[in-house]
C-alpha cells in the first residue's frame, strides 16, 4: 500500500477511515513542533500517513543516531570484533526477537504465548529488508492506540521504533559484514583484529621491552599468538606503546628485530633486566 508522498489536492485524504485520519492529525500535530535540523533537506520533509518509513527515519534521525553508537561503541570497545558480534547479537535478540509473555498487545487485547518484542520496530526492519518502503498507513493499528472508537490515542513512540527498525536494516547488515571482514583477516593472518582504547605504556626502551617479551616467553609466563616476529610485533603494539629514546613511537619492523632471540639489541649478559631502576 505504498504511495506517492507528493499528492496534490486532498483526493486522497478525503479516501482514509477514521482511524487513519486520526493518525494523519496525530502526525501532523507531533511533527508541526520537531525541532529544526541543520539540513534543509531534513526540514522539508512533512511526514503525513502518505510518508515513508524512510522518509520518516530521515525526518527523526534515526540512521544518525545509529551511526553514532557505532562510533561510541567501536572507540571504547578494547576487542572490537567481540563487542561487534555482541552488538549484532543484541539487536537480533533484543530488539528483533520475540519474547515469552502473556500481556495484552498495543490496542488492550489478552494475548499470550510468544509475541514481538518491538512489534513497530521488527515490522519496519523486515518490510526495508525486503525493499518495502512502505507508507505510515500500514502501520496505523500500531500508531493509534483505541479500546473503542470513540477513545483514541495517538502512539508517538512508536514512531522511534519504526526509524529505529529502519536503521538497524541498513546498519545491521554493515555490522554482519564488518564482523565477516574482521574474521577472515584473522583467519588469513592479515591482522589480529584487535583495538586498544588506551595502551599500556612502556617507560624503557623497544630493546628493554623486547627482552622482556623473551625472557618472559622463555621461562614460559607468555606465549605470542603468531609465529611470524612481525605479526607478534604488530599484535603487541595493538596493546603497548613503546617509544625510542626520541620519543617517537617505534616501527613494527624495529620491534620484530627486538622481539627476535637473534636479532635482539642488548647483550644476554644483560638479561637480568627486572631490577633496572627505570624512575630516573
Amino acid at each position: 500500500m505504498s504511495a506517492d508522498n507528493n499528492n496534490d489536492g486532498f483526493g486522497a485524504f478525503n479516501e482514509l477511515n477514521e482511524d487513519e485520519q486520526f493518525l494523519n492529525s496525530g502526525l501532523v500535530r507531533y511533527f508541526r513542533s520537531w525541532p529544526a535540523s541543520e539540513n534543509e533537506e531534513i526540514n522539508c520533509i512533512e511526514i503525513t500517513v502518505f510518508s515513508t518509513l524512510v522518509q520518516l527515519a530521515d525526518k527523526i534521525g534515526s540512521k544518525d543516531k545509529f551511526d553514532q553508537e557505532y562510533i561510541k561503541r567501536k572507540k571504547v570497545a578494547p576487542f572490537w570484533p567481540r563487542a561487534l558480534k555482541l552488538w549484532i547479537e543484541e539487536i537480533e535478540n533484543d530488539f528483533l526477537g520475540y519474547k515469552e509473555e502473556s500481556a495484552t498487545d498495543y490496542n488492550g487485547l489478552s494475548g499470550g504465548g510468544r509475541r514481538l518484542t518491538r512489534p513497530a520496530l521488527a515490522r519496519a526492519y523486515s518490510a526495508i529488508e525486503a525493499g518495502k518502503d512502505q507508507d505510515l498507513r500500514e502501520y496505523t493499528e500500531l500508531l493509534v492506540h483505541f479500546k473503542n472508537p470513540q477513545d483514541r490515542w495517538f502512539n508517538n513512540r512508536a514512531l522511534t521504533e519504526i526509524g529505529l527498525g529502519v536503521a538497524l536494516a541498513y546498519g545491521l547488515r554493515r555490522l554482519k559484514d564488518e564482523l565477516d571482514d574482521l574474521n577472515a583477516e584473522e583467519e588469513t593472518g592479515k591482522g589480529p583484529g584487535i583495538r586498544i582504547a588506551q595502551k599500556l605504556q612502556w617507560t624503557g626502551t623497544p630493546s628493554e621491552f623486547g627482552r622482556y617479551i623473551l625472557q618472559l616467553k622463555g621461562n614460559g609466563y607468555l606465549t605470542l599468538p603468531y609465529k611470524s616476529h612481525k605479526k607478534n610485533a604488530e599484535y603487541l603494539l595493538t596493546i603497548w606503546d613503546v617509544r625510542n629514546d626520541r620519543g617517537e613511537p617505534t616501527t613494527e619492523a624495529t620491534l620484530a628485530k627486538e622481539i627476535n632471540p637473534q636479532s635482539n639489541s642488548l647483550s644476554p649478559d644483560k638479561d637480568n633486566l627486572w631490577k633496572r631502576d627505570r624512575t630516573k
